[in-house]
């Protein structure tokens, strides 16, 4: 039909002053842009501003087509912020609350994809989008919901002027937290994705931690699905780079979720466990937790990981659980040290750096000293004080002095 030259004679339908002819113009326009060669084709040939006219009909036959064509020309990038710009953000703004299913989601749906350009998170956040959207999320249909959290969600990745708008003075964040129990999966996905991408920046990480967004986050890392523990793991990391926040994860008994995903076949959780735990374990605290919690079998495993992200992420927790005396006995006990002779010898200079340095740290208690060399740790290390890494040069020298106290070695 587009080949045929039928898009501009719709277009110019959609003008008329008919209603009937309205809704079936704009059902032919939503038909069409269901196509991605179509979207832009549509766009460029005029079609934003009748349809955005149409936004202000009282016919639910005629808004339910406009607002599902305009959700599905807001697919393309191209159009996101052509949508934005024609003035459509506003009566979409309304239309989210309409009590007709159909409008509210395709609606929602439309501003959620605005909303994934950081340009239209401010205009949505200008036009009073955020508490209506939050209303929202108490709708009695799920599809509604859904399409509110993604909105949400979106909302809460602005890293913008009016960041502190959206997520805090509106109230979007307190409102998504509930919703972690929710009994819909797209929804516990859109909460996750959400308090990720609030927690991705570091300013926002005390007044989280003061709304005890940890709570939520540690339901989420119990969830099945993939998707929403994987985002709820992706948070757990950046909020451990704050203190207060490390020692609240592991008040709320958030450790036995976080390395249960251990488990996962999936090589991106497996990475974001690791680099959770090596945060957490800079906590004096922590240290002794992850330890008494069975983290060293997970650890270990994780040490000899082919991919060299999560072993890197899992030596250096190893190194950093050594820092503490009381954790030295117990962690030689589970079989430590012949795990580390295999990975002082990795080709990767970072994950050798992080196995040299926990030798180091064990070796600082002279009762260990014989057990290091017993097990045959002291042959892979003393090549290491070759190193071409400083650090490792320096982390070996360390291990061999130390070994070197004991007369028997």
């Amino acid at each position: 039909m587009v080949e045929q030259g039928g898009l501009q004679p719709l277009i110019t339908l959609a003008y008329a002053h008919d209603p009937d002819v309205h809704q079936q113009a704009a059902a032919a326009l939503r038909g069409l842009s269901v196509s991605a060669e179509n979207k832009m084709k549509v766009v460029q040939e005029g079609g934003l501003e009748p349809l955005t006219r149409l936004l202000a009909s009282e016919d639910v036959e005629i808004l339910r087509e406009v607002c599902a064509a305009l959700n599905n020309l807001s697919l393309g990038d191209e159009n996101k912020f052509e949508i934005a710009k024609c003035g459509a953000v506003p009566p979409l703004i309304t239309h989210c609350q309409s009590d007709d299913m159909i409008i509210a989601a395709q609606s929602c749906a439309c501003l959620a994809n605005l909303a994934e350009m950081e340009e239209n998170q401010e205009i949505i956040a200008r036009e009073g989008g955020v508490r209506p959207t939050i209303a929202v999320m108490r709708s009695r249909y799920v599809e509604v919901q859904r399409e509110a959290g993604r909105l949400l969600a979106n909302l809460c990745a602005s890293d913008s002027e009016t960041s502190d708008l959206i997520l805090f003075d509106s109230g979007a964040v307190a409102a998504l937290m509930p919703l972690a129990t929710s009994d819909d999966l797209e929804t516990r996905r859109c909460v996750s994705f959400a308090l990720n991408n609030v927690a991705s920046n570091e300013k926002n990480h005390r007044v989280l931690e003061r709304m005890g967004v940890l709570r939520p986050l540690v339901t989420l890392l119990r969830d099945k699905d993939q998707d929403t523990h994987l985002q709820a793991c992706l948070a757990v990391r950046q909020l451990s780079l704050t203190p207060k926040c490390r020692f609240q994860f592991v008040e709320m008994k958030g450790l036995q979720p976080l390395l249960a995903l251990a488990d996962s076949d999936s090589i991106e959780v497996q990475r974001e466990l690791a680099a959770a735990l090596r945060n957490l374990s800079l906590s004096e605290a922590n240290k002794i937790s992850i330890v008494r919690h069975n983290g060293m079998d997970v650890l270990i495993k994780f040490a000899h990981s082919l991919d060299v992200e999560i072993a890197h992420q899992s030596c250096g927790v190893l190194a950093n659980l050594a820092e503490s005396l009381e954790n030295q006995g117990p962690m030689i006990e589970t079989g430590l040290l012949q795990h580390l002779k295999f990975v002082l010898r990795s080709k990767s200079v970072d994950v050798q750096r992080e196995a040299v340095r926990a030798i180091a740290n064990l070796s600082a208690e002279y009762s260990h000293t014989a057990a290091i060399v017993a097990a045959g740790a002291l042959l892979p290390l003393v090549p290491t004080l070759s190193s071409p890494d400083f650090l490792c040069q320096r982390y070996a020298a360390m291990g061999v002095a130390n070994l070197a106290t004991n007369m028997g070695n």
